[in-house]
């Protein structure tokens, strides 16, 4: 299968054009504004719609801060001209948020760290970072969702992927 920059152009509207269909428009904005943003640092990220009537038992606003960190993480992690993904689907009165980036394999003693206040993989200047997956399972603890944590192997190599479900 071939693919040229007409299929890419019309996958990435039709990308679009689901997203902003969503139910929750806010969510859509926000998510748009990160694929600019993605943009503008080489960088893309791609999204799926799975469902465009997303539920859950949070509120828009707290949504948003987990779809934050979890696109800023992916993409942070991406190198340039790179690709993040994105997933959202809804079922049983909970939103499934999806991210998936180029990465290693983890051990037990690293996943359980990454959430941790303080901790960061970040190498420089490490002040104010390490907040982000912290307070992404506090939030996630605070309406009893679920945050899964894994590493998928592909013909295009390791991905890190977590998924959250609230």
């Amino acid at each position: 299968m071939t693919c040229n920059i007409t299929d890419l152009f019309y996958s990435f509207t039709e990308a679009i054009c689901d997203l902003l269909k969503i139910n929750l428009s806010v969510v859509a904005g926000f998510v748009y504004s990160k694929i600019t943003e993605a943009q503008k640092d080489q960088k893309e990220l791609v999204v799926q719609v799975a469902s465009r009537d997303l539920k859950s038992r949070m509120p828009e606003y707290e949504l948003i801060r987990i779809i934050g960190i979890l696109i800023d993480n992916a993409l942070e992690s991406t190198t340039p001209f790179g690709t993040a993904y994105l997933y959202l689907d809804s079922r049983q009165n909970q939103i499934e948020i999806r991210t998936r980036n180029k990465g290693s394999v983890k051990t037990n003693e690293f996943r359980q760290n990454m959430f941790s206040p303080g901790y960061t993989t970040k190498t420089g200047d490490r002040h104010g970072h390490g907040y982000g997956l912290y307070n992404l399972k506090k939030l996630t603890d605070k309406y009893n969702g679920k945050i899964y944590l894994d590493t998928v192997n592909t013909d295009q190599g390791d991905y890190i992927q977590f998924d959250v479900i609230v």
